[in-house]
């Protein structure tokens, strides 16, 4: 609620916490029941006596005798719990000391509402700011009702709405003039922009867009960290290869498969992925990510140029491998024999074809979203830089724009999203700054949020808001005669556990008091 009022009306508040168990409202008399003397032929039946069979058969009494309130569930914009309670007969005896700038509670009879003041625009003016919740609003009020019933002696209104839609982890927000129709809930019209709040966890375990990515990204920083520094690294994956048969026979399997095999949590993604033709050096990385050290990584290569030296027609390279295995296998493909010399570069191939390998990964991810994305820049703006560790802070910030296009794609129709994803792609600062501290670990599960504001009308989306619920709907009614006036209804959706869900509404009001009393 404090950060509601301060983006609403600017007004930085506090709030006033309850300073002991007194200060907090009861809604009943417990405390008064508990500690009554009781009756004692009465205390002595509860104290074992058997009731009367007919009571004891008679179990609908239950009902009679169990009263219970049910528990509201907590809204997330105010508790009044928290707040220091005011009684509603000191209220108005007391408003001047109360401190300015502080939210208060106020309990007037069983009923929370949370008031507070603040400076007004001269010395003996006060603004007095309220909020009051209904956790079961009427629904059949038009906006007209709804005007008349919180502004009934306001001359000129000013009115506008706002609405919070949520697709997932993304909030769509949009500020309108007049919704499409008179009734509450209603969506604004499609030429409305709004603007898609987007936060995303590229490397999360739990939450990365691309989960499958991940982890390849993962794999490939494990093993250039590895190469850099001359250490050992541990394997990501259960299943290592150590010997020459298992080499031999993992190579085999992954050399006759067509298609890469990696999930997006997006629908369009997904076909991105499930399409994808690998050349033979990303079948090679498939089979040998997981090796365990450097003469297995080095066995891995040796043994995968000696299967395909018995036959260079399963050779198939893309124009734009340019890594050192690439190379080996084009001349293997020109000179037709296989090197009798086993390669000594086993970790230093394996890294340049895992970078290459989920680079490609990301760029088919964002030319699902953005088909010209590789005619619009060259090659070294996509891969990186040959330095292998410049290519990986290169392909740390592609991954996030890979987050970013599989995001929305999810939300936006594809030829709207391209601007999008274009200004992300080429502002390159932020992954600048981040890459210091990732490179400070072999983890890459590590929290960095990556934030961003896009604005798209309501008209680009995939969804129709109309059949959805928004999570916040919030009326605004501003005037000025015969008293500076500030109204937001707010309708807050409150999330059941079952599924589906209900509304509170909000009241919060603020309004300017002239306090002569002042000195």
């Amino acid at each position: 609620m404090l950060q509601f009022i301060k983006s609403e009306f600017g007004l930085d508040f506090s709030l006033a916490a309850a300073e002991a168990e007194h200060n907090r409202a009861r809604f009943d008399g417990q405390n008064e029941t508990f500690s009554r003397p009781t009756d004692v032929e009465y205390s002595m039946g509860l104290a074992g006596n058997p009731l009367p069979l007919q009571e004891i058969c008679n179990l609908t009494m239950a009902d009679a005798d169990i009263t219970s309130e049910t528990e509201l569930a907590p809204s997330t914009l105010i508790d009044y719990a928290n707040l220091k309670v005011i009684n509603s007969e000191d209220f108005q005896s007391q408003l001047p000391k109360y401190d300015m700038n502080m939210l208060f509670a106020l309990d007037d009879g069983g009923t929370m509402a949370a008031f507070g003041v603040t400076e007004g625009p001269s010395p003996i003016e006060r603004r007095i700011i309220r909020v009051r919740t209904d956790h079961d609003p009427d629904f059949e009020l038009k906006l007209a009702d709804l005007r008349t019933m919180h502004m009934p002696f306001s001359e000129t209104i000013d009115e506008s709405f706002e609405a919070v839609y949520s697709f997932g982890d993304l909030e769509y927000r949009l500020n309108f003039t007049q919704p499409v129709g008179d009734r509450l809930l209603a969506p604004p019209p499609d030429a409305t922009v709004g603007c898609l709040a987007l936060e995303f966890l590229p490397y999360s375990p739990v939450s990365s867009p691309l989960s499958s990515v991940r982890v390849e990204m993962e794999r490939v920083k494990r093993l250039c960290l590895a190469y850099r520094d001359e250490a050992p690294w541990t394997p990501v994956g259960d299943r290592v290869p150590r010997s020459r048969e298992e080499l031999s026979a993992t190579l085999l399997a992954s050399l006759s498969r067509e298609n890469s095999s990696l999930t997006a949590n997006t629908p369009d993604v997904q076909k991105a992925f499930m399409f994808r033709a690998l050349d033979t050096t990303e079948r090679i990385w498939e089979a040998l990510k997981d090796v365990p050290d450097r003469r297995s990584a080095r066995l891995g290569v040796e043994c995968a140029l000696l299967q395909l030296g018995k036959d260079i027609f399963q050779i198939s390279l893309d124009e734009n491998n340019s890594t050192q295995l690439a190379g080996t296998l084009r001349g293997l493909i020109n000179c037709d024999t296989v090197s009798s010399r086993p390669p000594l570069l086993g970790l230093e191939f394996l890294c340049e074809v895992g970078l290459f390998k989920v680079a490609n990964d990301c760029i088919s991810v964002i030319n699902s979203v953005w088909p010209k994305f590789q005619q619009s820049y060259s090659v070294e703006q996509i891969y990186g830089p040959r330095e292998m560790m410049m290519r990986l802070k290169h392909l740390h910030h592609l991954y996030k724009t890979a987050c970013l296009s599989a995001l929305l794609a999810n939300v936006v129709q594809s030829a709207f999203a391209t601007e999008e994803i274009r200004a992300f792609f080429e502002d390159f600062t932020q992954s600048e700054t981040e890459w210091a501290c990732l490179m400070e670990t072999d983890r890459v599960d590590l929290n960095f949020p990556c934030r961003r504001e896009c604005h798209f009308p309501v008209s680009t989306l995939r969804t129709k808001l109309t059949p959805l619920a928004p999570r916040l709907w919030i009326v605004k009614f501003s005037a000025l005669d015969p008293m500076r006036i500030e109204k937001r209804i707010v309708y807050e959706l409150i999330r059941a556990s079952g599924g589906g869900g209900y509304y509170y509404s909000h009241v919060v009001e603020l309004v300017n008091t002239l306090w002569l009393c002042l000195n």
